[in-house]
């Protein structure tokens, strides 16, 4: 072979092997390294066989027979498709999450230890009737048989964290389900703390006095400790609002119809799973579950339909003692061994009789004879008896973790269930359900709409309809209030000539929409002047616009014309652990990569049906959302927020990507089966 023929035979090879090269990297970098189902798995404790259908796009079709093999099916289901999250949010739950990372995420243990999940997890699942812990029992040995599955044990996250397995115990479910619980409450501020009464009666004061010199707001040290640790919690999952759900009923010819929209923070990791079920010779339901917990927060049968709104109710309050006893604070303390290491490897909690945790370095004047407690359930409970009973179309439920704002339907009967909540008629036919401030605007959107020419598809609308009816009644008075100021400064008259000329519609080449948004936002700084209940002086109107253009001009500069709202509104969908790149002291650039924030664009608000942006309330914006339509024949099309990758090249294409749309109408057309069969031993 001559030197030329050498020459381009090693570069011909060279080029191949390039070639091959940069198409193993491109599918490594593309593919979530997917892996069939196992087709056959034996399982103990099974009284038949029982079969999950693996449909497009992580639908699940269960058929079983009975309720206790449904359950095991989809505890193998569950941490088939979603195992990473279940461990992710038991480690959490458990208060176990240093094991894993060390001392920096010790804060997240020490609040789960505070709030007492594992211990009432443990307590609640003792209480539970047989029936219910048999449940719980078939899901966990569904868990723990696809956790052992070579697919589960070569997952990415598990891997790269070099987690073991782990097995589960029959109470987990019930931890996780604690912690979502507290997730679904609102993030309580200083603000939520109660003016505590004078420790003494006062001399007798003027009037006019008292109102000149009201009592000090109270400052409790502990309090600043509590809120940071419970801030890094939900931020290191990056699940929150999940309490600002909404819920739209409809009467139609075909009976009555559902919108149910689920907002659960800026996770890239989906919260809800749609499974299928067919048990027995029951009707077949669809309902959304949550991987690891036996929560079952919307469903769909051809008899009744249901959908309930995780927010849950918690409250500071003052605790009076009883300085006449040696323990002023009736209770016990609950001591925690935290991860061997730290260096606070014991955490105690003192837990008063009725529940109430009482916060430390809390008490307040010198004799102490008061301190702070939080109430955010009563006893030790589980919900699984409601979750169940919705899930069989059983009796109005009741809720001790969850408030259970939602509703129920069977026919044409409608049943508000839950606490107190709003519910705004629209019209004679349609309601919003819900307990957000925004909720009597999206009534007011709708109405509007249904003043129109045409149908309203609910569909449609809650996709696609940004106009904010909230923006359309604020801004007039604001604008008023500004503009009497006759303010001279270039960039104010150019914004206020954006703001006069707005259609009131939050889409993404919208620049008012940013600067409206913005301003509201340090408009709700101000106690007292929430958006739309009640406008601020005219001082302070201004002053709040000239902070948030200063605000916006820093970020994107003074071209007003890049203020579009796609880049204002910008969100992240971003993955629980490598997001929280300054707590973790080890993360591989690999993973990095891997598992690197999702950018979504500005479109909608939380106070246009569309939801989605928005800097305003309490909470950060709310990306990552489930929905679901479903009708009294028991069909469910469900919508959820889901980056992960699948298909060739799909990572690099996601945020163009829509939320999938799924239909559960029956049995899926599905490639891949795994049937449970019980095991011979």
């Amino acid at each position: 072979m001559s030197l030329y023929t050498r020459t381009v035979f090693g570069i011909a090879v060279g080029i191949a092997a390039a070639i091959v090269l940069v198409g193993f990297l491109l599918w490594y970098l593309a593919y979530s390294l997917p892996e069939d189902p196992p087709a056959d798995v034996s399982l103990s404790g099974l009284t038949s066989e029982a079969t999950i259908h693996w449909g497009p796009y992580e639908t699940i079709n269960i058929e079983a027979g009975s309720e206790a093999d449904a359950f095991a099916a989809l505890g193998f289901a569950h941490a088939r498709n979603q195992g990473w999250s279940a461990l992710l949010w038991r480690q959490v739950a458990l208060g176990k999450l240093t094991e894993w990372f060390g001392t920096p995420v010790e804060p997240i243990d020490r609040q789960a230890h505070r709030l007492r999940i594992a211990d009432g997890a443990r307590a609640a699942f003792t209480e539970l009737d047989d029936g219910y812990q048999e449940l719980l029992r078939m899901y966990v040995d569904g868990m723990n048989a696809a956790l052992e599955t070579r697919a589960a044990r070569f997952e990415d996250e598990r891997s790269l964290l070099r987690v073991g397995p782990i097995p589960w115990q029959p109470w987990h479910p019930l931890a996780v389900e604690r912690l979502t619980a507290w997730l679904s409450t609102a993030p309580l501020t200083a603000h939520a703390i109660p003016r505590p009464e004078p420790m003494q009666p006062l001399r007798p004061i003027l009037e006019d006095e008292a109102q000149a010199s009201p009592l000090p707001e109270p400052d409790p040290p502990g309090f600043d400790r509590y809120l940071s640790d419970d801030t890094l919690l939900r931020s290191f999952l990056g699940l929150h609002a999940l309490n600002q759900g909404v819920t739209i009923s409809q009467q139609s010819n075909n009976g009555i119809e559902i919108f149910h929209r689920q907002p659960y923070g800026t996770s890239a990791l989906p919260l809800f799973q749609t499974v299928r079920f067919s048990i027995a010779d029951a009707d077949p339901i669809a309902a959304a579950t949550i991987p690891g917990t036996p929560i079952l927060p919307a469903g769909a049968s051809p008899n009744h339909q249901w959908a309930v709104q995780l927010s849950g109710v918690a409250s500071f309050e003052w605790v009076e003692a009883d300085t006449a006893h040696t323990q002023p604070f009736p209770g016990r303390y609950h001591r925690a061994r935290m991860a061997a290491g730290s260096d606070h490897a014991l955490h105690q909690t003192w837990r008063l009789e009725d529940g109430r945790i009482l916060l430390p370095d809390t008490t307040v004047a010198a004799e102490a004879s008061r301190a702070l407690a939080l109430r955010w359930e009563e006893n030790d409970n589980t919900d699984i008896d409601a979750w169940a009973s919705l899930l069989g179309g059983g009796s109005t439920p009741e809720f001790t973790l969850f408030s259970g704002h939602g509703l129920v339907t069977r026919g044409n009967d409608l049943t508000t269930i839950g606490g107190v909540q709003q519910v705004v008629e629209v019209d004679s036919d349609t309601r919003i359900h819900g307990t957000s401030d925004w909720i009597p605007y999206l009534a007011a959107r709708l109405r509007a709409l249904q003043e129109d020419p045409g149908d309203v598809i609910l569909s449609e609308a809650t996709q696609r309809d940004v106009h904010s009816a909230w923006a359309h009644i604020w801004l007039p008075q604001m604008l008023f209030d500004v503009e009497q100021a006759m303010p001279q400064d270039l960039i104010m008259r150019q914004a206020l000539a954006y703001l006069r000329n707005w259609d009131y519609r939050f889409d993404e080449s919208s620049i008012a929409a940013s600067i409206v948004d913005r301003w509201a936002h340090h408009v709700m700084r101000h106690p007292g002047t929430l958006p739309g209940f009640a406008s601020p002086e005219p001082e302070k109107s201004l002053e709040s616009l000239r902070t948030a253009l200063a605000e916006l001009e820093q970020s994107f500069g003074s071209d007003l014309s890049q203020w579009r709202w796609e880049r204002v509104g910008e969100s992240e969908l971003r993955y629980p652990v490598w997001s929280a790149d300054t707590l973790l002291t080890q993360t591989r650039l690999r993973a990095r990569d891997r598992f690197a924030p999702h950018r979504q664009k500005g479109f909608g608000h939380p106070s246009t049906l569309a939801g989605m942006s928005g800097r305003l309330g309490q909470q950060p914006a709310s990306p990552a959302h489930w929905e679901a339509f479903f009708r009294s024949d028991g069909t469910m099309k469900t919508r959820q927020t889901d980056v992960r990758a699948r298909r060739f090249l799909e990572r690099y294409m996601a945020q163009e990507r829509s939320p999938y749309h799924t239909r559960i109408t029956g049995p899926a057309l599905d490639t891949q089966t795994t049937r449970l069969s019980p095991s011979s031993n």
